[in-house]
């Protein structure tokens, strides 16, 4: 997994061939007429992309859910009852006010850490407006808080409520044994209308091992998708971001091989690990299409092993030019507004700390590939501009959560 999403990150591309479209097959992406429009004017609707993007996001901490969130942390929950279930709900409150689509990520993801342990704290909790305080009532199938959406209301009209679907599947870690959720449901109505709705489904391996994990949480207005499955011989995951039907953020990643811990491990090389892979970004009105040879690839930097660090990074880059291809494409009027090419480059830095006697400096060098959108005139633009919003930390977070299904 680690490999595909480095391959994304690098090039924030997708590996894909055609496919069909209800019995059509799609224009080969390779072969589309570039755009009329000038390299300025693509260049300035990129960037318009992003804005729009922020824009959408931008009435986020509008939603209903957020305030009612930060009133019942305000109520005091007593210690006892909270678990990292709860502390998720109330994580997702706060990357929501900053706009933080990582932070929502990782806190829908983690929302389930410990959703076995949900029914040693099934109770329902009634906030006593006169006596400002939860009063307890036992409760056999969920753990439900009862409260005023905000100090104004003399009422409880609104309700979180956690519940979970026990699996038949056990792990243990550092040597305590816990129950594995089949699948978790967490609900904020107010005024009996849901302003919040998470919920998840799991497979498991004998071993504790995540094998599939189907994650939905509703934010109001907003959506966020996560699905992992992986068969050891097959692995995707996908994350999307949605405002109403619109998909404003997506990123998914497919691949074949043997992606198993031990094998991740114990590989010298990409493609003894990753046979094919695909991988897909896209924001707004454009995408990133592409293919990749990964073997040749392999074979160009094996055949570079015994080459100087420098040459290594020439060398890495030809093979990319050479064995995968890649454009950038406006949705709107599937145009080709620009293709990728690869170059090396490096960073040189110097680092000094003090040995007890004397100032000691030393100097080292940051070697790596930068994917350059190259225009119909031949200029060239770097990446960033997909990146400033903080795209690269999502792709590392998914990564990472996708680790655990290895």
């Amino acid at each position: 997994m680690k490999k595909i999403l480095l391959i994304a990150v690098a090039c924030s591309a997708v590996f894909a061939s055609c496919k069909k479209d209800g019995g059509k097959e799609e224009e080969d992406p390779f072969k589309l007429e570039y755009s009329n429009l000038s390299t300025e004017q693509h260049k300035q609707k990129m960037e318009q992309a992003g804005i729009e993007f922020v824009q959408k996001i931008n009435t986020l901490p509008d939603e209903k859910f957020v305030d009612v969130l930060d009133y019942f942390a305000s109520l005091e929950l007593d210690l006892e009852t909270e678990s990292e279930s709860v502390a998720s709900i109330f994580a997702v409150g706060k990357a929501a006010k900053t706009k933080n689509f990582n932070a929502l990520f990782n806190a829908s993801t983690s929302a389930t850490n410990d959703a076995g342990k949900l029914s040693d704290l099934y109770k329902i909790y009634t906030w006593d407006r006169t006596e400002q305080e939860w009063v307890e009532s036992s409760s056999t199938d969920k753990l439900e808080f009862r409260f005023p959406s905000d100090a104004s209301k003399t009422s409880n009209n609104a309700t979180l409520t956690f519940s979970y679907v026990k699996s038949n599947t056990t792990a243990t870690y550092e040597g305590e044994s816990a129950e594995l959720p089949a699948s978790m449901t967490a609900v904020l109505k107010v005024d009996n209308k849901e302003e919040l709705k998470y919920t998840s489904s799991f497979e498991y391996k004998n071993d504790g091992t995540p094998t599939k994990a189907d994650i939905n949480l509703v934010l109001g207005a907003f959506t966020l998708k996560t699905k992992v499955d992986n068969s050891s011989s097959a692995m995707s995951s996908e994350f999307s971001l949605a405002k109403g039907t619109e998909v404003l953020l997506s990123l998914t990643t497919s691949a074949a091989g043997n992606m198993t811990v031990d094998n991740a491990n114990s590989a010298d090389d990409l493609d003894e690990f990753l046979k094919s892979a695909n991988a897909s970004f896209e924001i707004m009105n454009f995408k990133l299409l592409g293919q990749v040879d990964i073997k040749g690839i392999a074979d160009a930097e094996r055949a570079a092993d015994n080459l100087s660090n420098d040459l290594q990074n020439v060398k890495e880059a030809e093979a990319w030019n050479k064995h995968a291809k890649f454009v950038a494409v406006n949705k709107t009027d599937n145009t080709l507004i620009a293709k990728v090419e690869f170059e090396p480059g490096r960073d040189d830095y110097e680092s000094c700390y003090w040995n007890g006697q004397s100032n000691h400096c030393y100097s080292y060098t940051d070697y790596y590939l930068e994917p350059k959108l190259v225009f119909k005139d031949g200029s060239k633009t770097s990446f960033e501009a997909f990146f400033e919003n903080g795209f690269a930390q999502l792709i590392d977070d998914l990564e990472e959560f996708g680790e655990k299904f290895e």
